[in-house]
């Protein structure tokens, strides 16, 4: 196992300065300056790619503050009033809210978990967070990263559909982080990542192992075909 050297919160790499106000933000040094501050995703591609270069010799704290803030907090679906209207639409007027949970309706459930936690907040019914947080696999890291990035990979799996692209945007990014931080640099797990990652983890990996030997690489956005 590659051996990383110690770094404490003064990180010396240096940065561009677009990159360190982005993460002064990110990290609460310095308050978010406007609402639609991107702080729940890398603003940009060359943001992304500087961060992702230097990211194994950043402070853990730091690495840690930005990736909760891409996992985000458990939320309510005010957040998004456009999925709103959605829901409702999908929600016959014929149909009780106690319908939702009635497993006799046949033997696939008409409405997923996400959908009936969201009719029954548009409802007032229920104060249950629509979207569950996800910094709790935070805990998992370092020693568990690619028990981490399954977590990751199966929230959007489960999600794809219904989540708006910056969040999508913002969960990718945190599995690049913990791909080049915890996974990347740890020549002693590849056996363990192979076994255990889906086609998108594998392009990653294949893009970093052509990138290390010189080649100039980029990976196509994920769109939401489900790989296909």
């Amino acid at each position: 196992m590659r051996a990383r050297r110690p770094v404490s919160d003064d990180s010396v790499a240096v940065l561009s300065t677009e990159l360190e106000y982005w993460l002064s933000v990110m990290t609460g040094r310095v308050p978010q300056p406007a609402d639609d501050f991107l702080v729940i995703a890398f603003p940009n591609a060359r943001i992304r790619a500087e961060y992702l270069e230097v990211v194994s010799d950043r402070a853990e704290s730091e690495v840690r503050r930005v990736l909760a803030n891409m996992l985000g907090k458990s939320r309510s679906l005010p957040e998004w009033d456009a999925l709103q209207v959605q829901i409702k639409a999908k929600l016959p007027e014929s149909v009780a809210l106690s319908e939702l949970a009635d497993d006799s309706l046949g033997s696939r459930p008409r409405f997923t978990h996400y959908e009936t936690r969201a009719i029954l907040a548009v409802a007032g019914k229920s104060i249950e967070p629509t979207w569950p947080g996800l910094t709790w696999f935070l805990d998992l890291l370092p020693g568990h990263p690619d028990r981490a990035l399954a977590v990751v990979t199966a929230f959007l799996d489960a999600h794809f559909a219904v989540m708006p692209d910056w969040r999508i945007a913002g969960l990718s990014d945190a599995a690049a982080i913990i791909r080049a931080r915890y996974i990347l640099g740890e020549t002693g797990q590849h056996e363990t990542i192979l076994s255990t990652m889906d086609w998108r983890d594998f392009e990653f990996l294949v893009a970093a192992l052509y990138r290390a030997k010189g080649y100039d690489v980029g990976v196509t956005p994920e769109r939401k075909d489900g790989g296909g």
